[in-house]
């Protein structure tokens, strides 16, 4: 029977996660000792407005492709987007076949002719001013980008906000220790072990990737960045 009851425990610690299955074999190990301990989850969320938009701008065309784009690179520039905050991200050329009339039949075996290439160049852009995107990219369409992807929203510097989400996480699994010895008519003495958990960082993702027509105003709305953070800890308890 014991031989079975380990089997079982090696089981379940399997099935749980690294953070979980720690907590697990150290309450085990506590245990042994003879201490009533409780391992708690706590999670703690906290909410900003972005402050740096990611996105992708690409020039796509048969002839003349290069010079576009350096008109691009000389728009960014002038708009004041730093060196270090564009990166070209694909660089491609794809030939252009030609279009099978109703001269052709469905039976006809020829291979369409090449009639001239395609030139794609699309560059990553980090925009550190989101009050000015719309104006940036106007400007980049009329200086020859003609498709966009984006923009991915975030935050240049989420330190403190983690921070403050590791606190709550903290504050939040405190707070089910005190609850649950409570309803075991005990309460909480000390912690024994605090696990640092995940941590993740996310807004609304925009995707879209497409042909655009320049416009008096790009709208732009950018939501905020919940930054989170889950911590595992073990609390010992004692009697009230």
């Amino acid at each position: 029977m014991i031989r079975l009851k380990h089997a079982l425990g090696a089981l379940a610690l399997a099935s749980l996660s690294p953070s979980a299955a720690f907590a697990q074999q150290e309450v085990l190990e506590f245990a042994k000792d003879g201490r009533s301990v409780i391992s708690v989850s706590g999670a703690g969320e906290v909410s900003k407005a972005p402050d740096v938009a990611v996105f992708v701008a690409a020039g796509e065309a048969i002839a003349e492709n290069s010079v576009k784009m350096r008109s691009v690179f000389q728009t960014l520039e002038e708009l004041g987007i730093a060196e270090s905050d564009i990166q070209t991200s694909n660089v491609g050329v794809e030939p252009v076949m030609e279009e099978r009339g109703r001269q052709f039949s469905a039976n006809d075996t020829r291979i369409p002719k090449i009639i001239g290439y395609r030139a794609m160049n699309a560059l990553q852009i980090r925009q550190r001013s989101l009050d000015d995107y719309g104006a940036v990219l106007d400007a980049l369409i009329a200086a020859g980008a003609n498709m966009v992807r984006g923009p991915n929203f975030g935050l240049a510097d989420d330190l403190a906000e983690r921070d403050e989400a590791r606190v709550l996480a903290v504050q939040d699994a405190r707070r089910k220790a005190t609850l649950y010895a409570g309803a075991a008519d005990m309460k909480v003495a000390r912690i024994l072990v605090i696990d640092d958990g995940s941590a993740s960082s996310y807004g609304t993702p925009r995707n879209q990737f497409g042909f655009l027509e320049a416009m008096e105003s790009t709208p732009l709305a950018k939501g905020e960045i919940t930054v989170s953070q889950s911590v595992q800890i073990i609390f010992e308890l004692e009697s009230k």
